[in-house]
């Protein structure tokens, strides 16, 4: 649902192939040793087959992900992971290639390739911590690991390298100072990585720092065992397993829910919610006709004004923005969305945001303390150059997107956008489930803002189905380090279940009305007294 049915067929083929040639590389291998093997070195085989495998699947759901919402940190990460099975399936093959006795007997090359790939992952997890978009340095740390799999296997006799493993096939005192370490960079790898997460860890990064642990483990029971592994080769066999197929199912195991959640819920979303975001509309005949006319002399006579509604904070409980919203000035009232509407039948849509914007922006210059303020366009007006130049000296813009309907050319939407971005805006969608269009501008776009429809906030306390739908987006959001903020939020009961979700900001008729600059919340200013007393017994934030 997140990717095209050929980008599915294309990545499942991918692991597929991969899978094989890791199987096929392992039973080659061990087809040569005699005859006469052991149960236990028949399974070493299966375990080094099953930790490779794992270990591609975990770097193909990594990389998915990071395709989807454009995190470089994610990429590092799979980047990791791939070389480390890379370096896992050398070292079976080169147990293979050397084992003649009991499986604990240690191989030299083997274990060296054991400690390189160890040493894969605290490489790539700084990388993510430190230098997360630098593509160039993540592949040059790939090509170096690769080269050192090539000196590892295939010295050149002049190459004098230390000793691993002596005669009697013990390993070397060099080794456990390797170890001591290798698990000093694992732990070191690992609290970075819960130090960057940080309590609002969205359950992908829990997942990684799952792996990271449980590499951590795999080393410490290596370094118990003077014959590398020895008597503790069953539970480092299960942790070299472990350390990629937990957080590779896990993945999977995410990746069902949510996919399951919005099948069951894409087909009856609209028809559920759509009458019930007009619940106070003006019937069609309370309406005055909207002719050509009729809009030509609204945009010539400029009539309609700018309100402002303030979008407050759960993390500070203050005002952090205004939206920009319009009000049309004839009688019987129209409401914006019937004008706006009409506006897009006769081709004035564009023209008529274009006024409403230039309107709000010039009113918002009278703001006396800095705060940003949010604009709602459809995407026709995005890609007009007019609107980049209209918005260009106002570097502390939302631009909300707007549009239900299916965008032809996110190409050019998105190259309208990142230039806005470039200029200092940021990037909302408006209305997120109200309908299934607004998810595929989500994907897409990968706005910096996702607004919360009102019909999903509505009765979120209480609706089951609400609230799983809000959580979905909650967690996409904390999943995709984009804010998310809840629309039409009336009730008290509301905001206390949005705030328990993870609503990151709210806003609706609770906490304040469209109302005219003069009279708008002001930048930093806390949210009204009777909202914190009932909210007291739950601190603002999330926890």
């Amino acid at each position: 649902m997140l990717e095209t049915a050929a980008d599915q067929r294309a990545s499942t083929r991918a692991v597929a192939l991969a899978a094989t040639v890791a199987l096929v590389a392992h039973l080659a291998a061990w087809l040569r040793l005699e005859s006469g093997a052991t149960t236990s070195l028949l399974a070493v085989p299966v375990v080094y087959t099953l930790a490779v495998v794992a270990a591609l699947l975990l770097a193909h759901l990594l990389a998915g992900r990071a395709r989807i919402v454009a995190n470089d940190a994610h990429r590092w990460l799979s980047a990791g992971f791939l070389v480390t099975g890379g370096l896992v399936l050398a070292q079976g093959i080169a147990v293979a290639a050397a084992v003649r006795g009991p499986v604990v007997t240690p191989i030299d090359g083997a274990v060296g390739l054991y400690l390189l790939s160890q040493a894969a992952m605290p490489v790539f997890v700084a990388g993510a911590l430190v230098v997360p978009r630098r593509a160039r340095w993540r592949w040059g740390v790939a090509a170096g690991f690769a080269l050192a799999l090539v000196v590892a296997v295939r010295a050149p006799a002049p190459l004098d390298l230390p000793r691993l493993v002596d005669p009697a096939g013990s390993v070397t005192p060099l080794v456990p100072g390797l170890l001591a370490g290798l698990l000093l960079a694992q732990v070191a790898a690992l609290a970075g990585w819960l130090w960057r997460t940080g309590a609002r860890a969205s359950r992908t990064e829990l997942w990684i720092g799952v792996g990271l642990l449980l590499m951590v483990l795999d080393l410490a029971v290596a370094m118990g065992s003077s014959r590398l592994p020895e008597a503790a080769w069953w539970s480092w066999a299960v942790l070299r397993i472990a350390q990629f197929a937990v957080p590779a199912v896990g993945l999977l195991a995410d990746d069902r829910r949510l996919l399951r959640l919005l099948h069951h819920h894409e087909g009856r979303l609209e028809e559920q919610f759509g009458e019930e975001l007009r619940p106070t509309a003006p019937s069609a005949a309370a309406v005055p006709s909207l002719g050509r006319d009729r809009l030509v002399d609204i945009l010539g006579a400029q009539r309609f004004s700018p309100v402002f509604q303030p979008i407050w904070s759960l993390t500070t409980g203050e005002v952090v923005a205004l939206e920009a919203l319009v009000r049309f000035d004839f009688d019987p009232a129209a409401p914006p969305d019937r004008v706006l509407a009409g506006a897009g039948r006769l081709g004035l849509r564009v023209e008529l945001e274009l006024s409403v914007t230039a309107r709000a922006l010039a009113t918002a210059a009278g703001l006396a303390a800095p705060i940003e303020v949010s604009v709602n366009v459809s995407p026709d007006t995005v890609v007009d150059d007019r609107f980049a130049a209209l918005v260009e000296d106002h570097p502390r813009l939302i631009v909300e997107v707007t549009e239900h309907d299916v965008v032809e050319d996110y190409g050019r939407l998105r190259e309208a956008l990142e230039g806005l971005r470039a200029g200092g805006c940021r990037i909302a969608i408006d209305d997120a489930g109200a309908g299934f269009s607004t998810l595929r501008h989500i994907v897409r776009l990968e706005p910096d803002l996702i607004k919360l429809d009102r019909s999903l906030t509505r009765d979120v306390d209480a609706d089951p189905m609400r609230r799983a739908l809000a959580r979905c987006l909650v967690d996409f959001a904390d999943e995709t380090g984009t804010v998310l903020v809840a629309e039409g939020v009336e009730r008290i009961d509301e905001l206390l279940a949005l705030q328990e979700l993870g609503a990151h900001a709210v806003q609706g008729y609770l906490l304040g009305r469209p109302v005219p600059l003069s009279d708008a919340a002001p930048a930093g200013d806390t949210l009204p007294a009777a909202v914190r007393a009932a909210l007291h017994p739950h601190p603002v934030g999330r926890s």
